[in-house]
């Protein structure tokens, strides 16, 4: 897969979040980035198939093949920081309890297609 090759012989640089608009944790996410003062794009993995694979291809080897993959998935500074949860705890905010963690998922067709 060349999206695979690209991420493999291209390092991540920067600050990114992959997430999807009507994820809350994504939600979460910006606001605590933007709230710091951390610049950041913003990938849209329904909006732009191409930002899906790309995170596929970075995060698979990281969480592992047979871990799901949820979003948002965030890179600062070209290290993977997993998600909001773990942002929080770098950029100091605190994290409410909600039983829905882990629940904002890519879809299950998408992770197998990868």
């Amino acid at each position: 897969m060349v999206v695979e090759q690209y991420a493999q012989r291209t390092a991540i640089t920067g600050n990114h979040v992959f997430g999807k608009e009507t994820c809350p944790h994504c939600v979460r996410a910006k606001a605590h980035l933007d709230k710091a003062g951390i610049d950041y794009a913003y990938r849209d993995v329904v909006a732009n198939p191409l930002d899906l694979y790309e995170m596929l291809a970075r995060v698979k080897p990281i969480i592992g093949s047979k871990t799901p993959v949820t979003v948002p998935q965030i890179w600062i500074s070209g290290d993977y920081v997993g998600g909001a949860d773990q942002l929080a705890d770098i950029v100091n905010e605190p994290v409410d309890p909600n039983s829905d963690r882990g629940q904002c998922s890519i879809s299950a067709s998408a992770a197998t297609n990868y």
